[in-house]
């Protein structure tokens, strides 16, 4: 191994083959080991807590939104991801109905870490839970705007 000095101001430093410092060396290698041992916890919850609040903003409000990311810190940094399961209660979609209980499961995941898009997905699955009255509602919205929309096409159209 070659040693460089590196003269900054009125001091040198011992650098290694790339240019960095002991302490810069030390603190690289602490990161490293503790991400390789698993300590990478902060990682994960991190990256789940960005994913409800894209939720929030994508899907829709929900009572709450759990998420649960599966793989390496290592691969999860990198944009391959194992693993999500997303659980959402009371989940109010955009076209107005509110879904008392959505899971979504995807596998195989590769992430663009740069946009946070999804580039790839193996499998994707999810089952969504309507209450009747929900559901009710929801219909006769939708019929009494359809009312709506063909009364004003009705009267606009010639006789």
């Amino acid at each position: 191994m070659h040693r460089l000095e590196q003269v900054t101001g009125c001091r040198s430093q011992v650098v290694g083959p790339v240019g960095l410092t002991r302490r810069a060396l030390l603190v690289l290698l602490c990161l490293v080991f503790a991400l390789l041992s698993g300590c990478g916890g902060g990682i994960k919850r991190k990256v789940e807590s960005g994913i409800a609040k894209s939720l929030q903003q994508r899907l829709g409000p929900a009572k709450t939104y759990s998420v649960k990311v599966a793989g390496s810190t290592m691969s999860i940094v990198s944009g391959k991801i194992d693993a999500v399961e997303i659980s959402g209660e009371d989940v109010r979609l955009a076209k107005g109905i509110t879904v008392a209980r959505l899971d979504v499961n995807l596998r195989d995941l590769v992430v663009d870490t740069g946009t946070q898009e999804i580039r790839k997905c193996r499998s994707a699955t999810y089952s969504a839970a309507v209450s009747e009255r929900e559901l009710n509602r929801y219909l006769v919205t939708c019929a009494m705007e359809t009312h709506r929309v063909l009364s004003a096409a009705a009267t606009c159209s010639p006789a």
